[in-house]
């Protein structure tokens, strides 16, 4: 279900644990987004998210709206790290995401029926 695959096929040419991550489908549409953001052509606060990323225990959440097209690894998206700490657009890294875990053992997983509906910006406002 959240397994990371490490020899899972790689058709897009991502790295191979992602694929428990980020579904290959929705990779060419993120970095499409991250062209746009890396050419100023958008904001990544402008992006919807496509991705939710979460710790089972409630700890952390990350929503991906876009990867950086010159490094798949580093994701760009609103996170919050640790209960009240707060949200913020940021990059993170999906290998260090794949390698966390929370307070009891759990690894990060993806909702599997998140469907991004508001920009980065709407969604950290709504928070505050």
């Amino acid at each position: 279900m959240h397994a990371l695959l490490p020899d899972s096929p790689n058709p897009n040419g991502c790295p191979p644990m992602r694929e428990g991550l980020i579904p290959h489908a929705l990779t060419a549409t993120l970095l499409v987004n991250g062209q746009a953001v890396r050419q100023d052509k958008a904001w990544p606060e402008q992006l919807v998210p496509l991705v939710r990323l979460y710790l089972p225990d409630g700890s952390a959440e990350w929503y991906i709206a876009a990867l950086d097209p010159e490094n798949h690894d580093n994701a760009i998206g609103l996170a919050s790290v640790g209960r009240g700490g707060g949200w913020r657009v940021e990059e993170f890294s999906l290998s260090a995401l794949a390698q966390r875990t929370g307070m009891f053992g759990l690894p990060v997983v993806r909702d599997m029926y998140f469907r991004g509906r508001e920009s980065l910006q709407q969604m950290a406002f709504k928070t505050r």
